[in-house]
């Protein structure tokens, strides 16, 4: 768990930090939660609730609003 925290903390950095246009934050957040998920596997939900929704708000500060994956697109 303290990976998970120290890695998520690099992430929201990196994510206020970096210059980012939409389509490299979506592959970049696609690669984060890979990484995740690998270490943490069924914990999809967790995810989605906790650190994606951080992730996407740091983003939205910075004037960049990805669209949150709806359960259709999820089954798809």
């Amino acid at each position: 768990m303290r990976w998970l925290r120290r890695y998520s903390d690099q992430v929201g950095a990196y994510l206020a930090t970096a210059a980012l246009d939409e389509a490299t934050a979506v592959i970049f957040l696609e690669q984060i939660k890979r990484r995740i998920l690998n270490r943490f596997p069924g914990k999809e939900t967790v995810y989605a609730m906790i650190y994606e929704r951080r992730f996407r708000r740091i983003l939205l500060n910075r004037g960049l609003a990805l669209p949150f994956p709806t359960e259709s697109d999820e089954l798809n």
